[in-house]
C-alpha cells in the first residue's frame, strides 16, 4: 500500500511539473506517461529537440521523486518512533527466540 501510494504520488507530480511540451498529442500523453516514455521518444527525436525533451523531463522526474523519497524516509521514521514507542520496556527475548 504504500508504495503505490508513493508511486502514485510521484507521477502525478511528475505530471504536475512537466511543462506544456511541443509535440503532438500522442507523443505528448506518452512522454506525460513516465520518464521512461520520455526518454524513449527523445532518443527517436534526436538532436536538440531530444535533449531538450530529456533535459526537461529529467527535471520534472527530480522535483517528482524527491518528495516522495523523503515521504518515504519520514514514514519510515514515524513506524521506526510508533514501533519504539509501543515495545514494553521490560520486555525481555527468551533463549528460545
Amino acid at each position: 500500500m504504500g508504495v503505490a501510494v508513493l508511486g502514485s504520488t510521484a507521477a502525478a507530480l511528475y505530471r504536475g511539473n512537466l511543462p506544456d511540451l511541443e509535440l503532438d498529442g500522442p507523443t505528448a500523453a506518452a512522454a506525460r506517461d513516465s520518464v521512461g516514455e520520455a526518454a524513449h521518444i527523445a532518443e527517436r527525436l534526436g538532436g536538440s529537440v531530444g535533449r531538450a525533451l530529456l533535459d526537461t523531463a529529467s527535471h520534472a522526474y527530480t522535483l517528482a521523486i524527491t518528495p516522495a523519497f523523503l515521504m518515504a524516509g519520514g514514514l519510515a521514521v514515524a513506524a521506526a518512533a510508533t514501533s519504539w514507542a509501543l515495545i514494553p520496556r521490560d520486555l525481555r527475548p527468551t533463549e528460545n527466540h
